[in-house]
Order: structure tokens, then sequence, then C-alpha cells
């Protein structure tokens, strides 16, 4: 990338999550590196940022749409991303998310600018409507490229949308973690003589924590001294709340909310559990392998398998072993201090290759095949 490159990144809000995590930290990092980068939410106006932005980075809001989702108000937000495209006249814009993706590449057709766009969940596990989906096929081949984020991903465009051109970059690993609102504090939870079972994402039941809460209260036994604390918000709090307390596991089984303080946290750990039924690709888990957290996942697609690469980097428990296998894998690791050393280690050292500076490398790459 040269000074003179310019680039409109388009996501659709800036609160916490990870497609926002992502964006914003490549936006700093191309920042950093001399470009001009204009961030902005295309669907929600009023979002705060949720995660820290270089002051380089200018956010441009679109103009509020007030009243309900129709299509007329659809069609008025699609001609002020035009609007902004065209005064901007960057030389590549860069989408999040199916819908800001489709919507980018409607905005800026005709305008001679490029436009990359960022599936950020393996495409037939995410449900979208049959309107959505033929957005998809009508837009995406109009795409410089479409990147994703695995390589299973890779393989379904390929089959499902091959006009589409597709290049896999995977999330870009920034250390240390940039320290967020909503600090939570850990020894107001956890005792300094405790083990501690982290898992961490979005209270919902594509995260499938209802099945680490069943394993780890069948491990009464094996895991006395030990806490499992589930960090985020979402739909599901109040379901998971009653499961705990059904589950009679109150005392050592925690959803404290949101935190901002992540380094501290995966620092903290001693096990990292993550039990999804479905990813585009696992933050929450490169960011525990980074920290040397020995690591349990669902081999679920997509993601998982290609960060945990062999049994000396982890443990990954077939979906079809349900509670069972995760019980198994969690027996095995709480109960053997120097295998959680040894796979942390690993995974440490599997994560480097995922590290920032090897990401942008591939996107400089990119960015520069596309002027």
């Amino acid at each position: 990338m040269t000074d003179a490159t310019k680039l409109t990144v388009l996501v659709s809000s800036l609160s916490g999550g990870g497609a926002e995590r992502v964006a914003t930290t490549l936006c700093n990092a191309w920042c950093a590196a001399g470009c001009s980068v204009t961030l902005t939410p295309t669907f929600d106006a009023d979002s705060s940022a949720g995660y820290p932005l270089d002051p380089g980075v200018q956010v441009r809001r679109l103009p509020p749409a007030p009243g309900p989702k129709t299509p007329w108000r659809q069609l008025r937000r699609l001609r002020a991303l035009r609007r902004l495209i065209t005064s901007e006249r960057p030389d590549l814009v860069i989408t999040f998310l199916t819908n800001v993706n489709v919507a980018g590449l409607l905005a800026a057709w005709g305008t001679g600018v490029p436009v990359i766009v960022c599936e950020r969940i393996h495409p037939p596990l995410f449900p979208l409507s049959f309107w959505w989906r033929a957005l998809r096929q009508l837009t995406y081949p109009m795409a410089h490229t479409v990147v994703v984020q695995t390589e299973t991903t890779r393989a379904w465009f390929a089959s499902n949308l091959p006009r589409a051109k597709t290049s896999v970059i995977p999330n870009p690993l920034a250390l240390p973690l940039p320290d967020g609102p909503a600090e939570l504090p850990i020894a107001g939870l956890i005792d300094s003589d405790q083990r501690l079972i982290l898992a961490v994402g979005r209270l919902d039941p594509q995260k499938g924590f209802e099945d680490l809460l069943e394993a780890f209260a069948l491990l009464s036994h094996e895991t006395l001294g030990w806490r499992l604390v589930i960090l985020g918000e979402g739909p599901q709090r109040q379901a998971l709340e009653r499961t705990i307390e059904r589950l009679a596991i109150g005392g050592r089984a925690m959803l404290p909310g949101w935190a901002g303080n992540m380094q501290a946290w995966y620092a903290r750990a001693d096990l990292f559990v993550l039990t999804s039924r479905y990813e585009g690709f696992p933050n929450a888990l490169l960011e525990a392998m980074a920290h040397g957290v020995a690591c349990i996942a669902y081999d679920c697609p997509a993601g998982p398998a290609e960060l945990i690469d062999g049994p000396d980097c982890g443990r990954l428990v077939p979906p079809n072993q349900g509670v069972t296998g995760l019980t198994r894998a969690l027996v095995e690791l709480v109960g053997d201090a120097p295998m959680r050393e040894s796979l942390g280690q690993r995974a440490r050292e599997r994560a480097q290759s995922l590290s920032q500076p090897k990401v942008l490398q591939r996107w400089a790459k990119l960015i520069g095949g596309g002027r």
C-alpha cells in the first residue's frame, strides 16, 4: 500500500461485535500505514465505537432514516450510501457482513470504484431470506473479491457461486488486545487459588453454551476448585440463567456480562472452551490460543479445525458427540495440568502464524492488486 491509498470501509454499526472488531483493527492498521481511511456504519447511525479507533480514521455517518424498515426507506439508505461513495471517490470500498456487502455493491455499481466484500459466517449455516440469497447471487460476482476466512467457505463459494472471485484471509490477531469499555474485574469473581474455565461470545443459541453448562455440571467431583465463566451478552441470558439454576451450579458457573478487558481474562484462564454450532472464524478461540490457554472446541463448520490443526494443539470434539464428548475432553484436561501447559504452548505457536503483520501482508497484496 502507498500513501495515496484511499479506503472507504462499511460496517453495519460500530458497537461491540466480531465483524466490528476486525473492521476496526484493519482500519487502524491501514491508517497507521499511511492510508486515508473512512469508516461508515450503514445501518446504525447512532452507534458509538465499541473498540478504540485511531484518531486518523474518519468516521462518516449516513443521514438518519427514521420510520419503519420499508423498501422505500432501504432505497433512501442506498441512495445516501451511493452519494457517500461518489463524494469520497475512494480507491477501494471494503464491506463487512452480507447485508452491508450487498448494499455496498449496489451503491457502487457504475461508479468505477472496486468493492471487496467480506463474509464473516459460513454461508450455508447462516439463514437468509429468499430475497437476500437472490441479491447475494446477483451482486457478489460484481465484487473485485469476496474475502472469506476459511478454505471450507471458499469451497462453498466455488460450488454455489462460482462466478465470484474469492480469497482466503483469516482475521488478524492484534496483540496486546485493546481494552474497551466495561472493564470486568476478575478478583471479585474468581479467588486467586481457583482454576478458571473461560468461554466468550454472544449469549445466543449459535454458541451452544447450554452444552458447556451441562458438561460442567457432570464434572461435579473433578471440578472442585474450578469456576466456569461465560463472558458476553445476548438474548439467551435468561434461558442460560435458568439452566444454571436447574443444574444447581450457581456457585460455580457465572454469566457476568460483557468484558472490555479481555487480555486480563485470557491471561487468567486455565482452559478455554468453544461450543459453537457454527462459526465464520472464531476470534475468541484464536485469542485464547495466542495467550497460551489450552483449548477445547466443537469441530463445527467452519474455523476451529483450521486453528486447532492437530491433537498437540488442542482438543476438537465431533459435534455428534455433544455433551458426552465435551465432558470427556473436560475430564481429561481439568485433571492434567502438564497436558494443559503443553497444549497451551503449542497453541501459542500456532496463533503466531496468524499474527496481524502476516495477515496484513495478505491484505496489502490483495489491495495492491485492486488498484
